[in-house]
């Protein structure tokens, strides 16, 4: 049998290495077929003023992040770009 990754949990592993090579501590949530996993809650959000999307299709509940200023990008910005997307929020 095949091994497949899904693309999301790419680009959250892309995204949380390249926090990590620069000092940043990040929560990421994914979203996909078995629901939300590692979910962004409102305690979260309080204690932050962005919040970088990554996806191919609509966020459930992106209604909760609009306080923070979004960086909004494909899933495969985020796999191939997360050092960039990261420096963003520096």
């Amino acid at each position: 049998m095949p091994f497949w990754r899904c693309p999301y949990f790419l680009a959250a592993r892309s995204l949380e290495k390249a926090a990590a090579e620069q000092g940043i501590k990040i929560k990421v949530e994914t979203q996909g077929a078995n629901g939300i996993a590692n979910r962004i809650t409102a305690k979260d959000i309080e204690h932050t003023s962005f919040v970088i999307l990554a996806h191919d299709v609509a966020i459930k509940d992106a209604d909760r992040f609009h306080s923070m200023t979004i960086i909004d990008v494909e899933t495969k910005d985020a796999i191939y770009s997360a050092k960039e997307l990261v420096t963003q929020i520096r």
